[in-house]
């Protein structure tokens, strides 16, 4: 068990760290202000619920947190860390990161990114 937490709480930081303080370090996101903390009351247990998560999933598939790295990486790639990688398609048809053939069907971890959010 202290192994699945430590590989988890990395992960977690990891993840805070590419997608969060890059945008307040860049002076970016000022209209909400985001940075580590900002979903404390709205949201006080994000981290542990990502931690959780995480650390079930390393278990049961340990290839699946690279995987999430990997998503983040590709989210972040294209214009900056703003989650379009999660965008699901609209009726309009226009294309998006998600099932971009760029991105090929390599991507993995999106059900846990979901599972997250719930």
């Amino acid at each position: 068990m202290g192994r699945r937490l430590i590989a988890a709480t990395i992960l977690t930081f990891t993840l805070f760290t590419i997608v969060i303080l890059p945008s307040a370090a860049k002076g970016e996101g000022k209209g909400n202000s985001l940075h580590v903390g900002f979903y404390a009351s709205s949201c006080p247990k994000v981290e542990d619920i990502v931690a959780e998560v995480v650390a079930r999933v390393h278990e049961q598939d340990p290839k699946l947190p690279p995987a999430l790295l990997r998503l983040f990486f590709h989210d972040c790639f294209v214009k900056g860390c703003d989650a379009s990688i999660l965008l699901d398609a609209t009726p309009s048809g226009e294309p998006i990161e998600k099932t971009s053939p760029a991105n090929g069907e390599t991507l993995r971890g999106l059900e846990v990114v979901d599972e997250i959010k719930a």
